[in-house]
């Protein structure tokens, strides 16, 4: 059925959609003139945002030109939308290229989230790892030793880290900003190396796509 908007395409200036009539003829030419078919074989899901005081509804639409999933909102309770309606019709050719083009979306956005969490780990202050300080002068420049605490500074916002130095009885205690694993890459070259997933990951990966895209796109 695709997508059906009382948009007026092809009715003259003169056309009125609003005079009263219920005889088959006169409703027949409005849908001639006033209606307009649109993503016949492409509408994939249909849905409704529901807000404080109105809904509007919505279709997921195969958009060949783009070749891409887009949403087309064709009706609303804010205004008079009655006439408007879409139906999921997807061919199954349609669906396999709108799975395929979301599979290769979330790949990429869960791709990015998971590096995010690789560097995350590479940075984690954990109990009894080796850090440095990236102070420049003072007392702390270039203290190395292990972590003990964090905990939340009483001076500023933010945490500070408690590191044992080889030595010392006391900890000496760092701003988490200023203080790095001794084991985080050495450069841009290495930590990019550092956060590309391993086969098994990038595989977990798309099958996690693949089963979100099919169900992004049901209704």
């Amino acid at each position: 059925m695709a997508i059906i908007t009382c948009t007026n395409p092809n009715a003259g200036t003169d056309y009125d959609p609003n005079r009263w009539s219920c005889d088959e003829a006169a409703l027949a030419e409005h849908v001639g003139l006033a209606h307009e078919t649109t993503y016949e074989g492409c509408v994939l899901r249909t849905g409704e945002h529901n807000f404080y005081d109105d809904s509007d509804f919505y279709a997921m639409v195969w958009d060949e030109k783009t070749e891409s999933v887009i949403k087309i909102t064709y009706g609303t309770t804010r205004g008079w939308t009655y006439h408007n309606s879409a139906a999921v019709d997807a061919t199954a050719e349609v669906r396999e290229k709108a799975e395929a083009w979301e599979a290769e979306r979330l790949t990429a956005l869960y791709t990015e989230e998971r590096k995010a969490e690789k560097l995350k780990a590479l940075k984690a202050l954990d109990q009894g790892v080796e850090v440095k300080s990236l102070t420049t002068r003072g007392k702390n420049k270039g203290v190395v030793g292990y972590v003990q605490r964090v905990m939340k500074s009483s001076y500023a916002p933010g945490d500070v880290v408690g590191v044992q130095v080889e030595g010392e009885d006391k900890l000496r205690w760092l701003d988490t900003e200023r203080v790095e694993r001794t084991d985080f890459p050495a450069d841009e070259a290495a930590l990019r190396l550092a956060l590309v997933l391993t086969s098994e990951e990038a595989a977990q990966v798309a099958r996690h796509a693949r089963a979100n895209a099919v169900r992004h796109l049901s209704n």
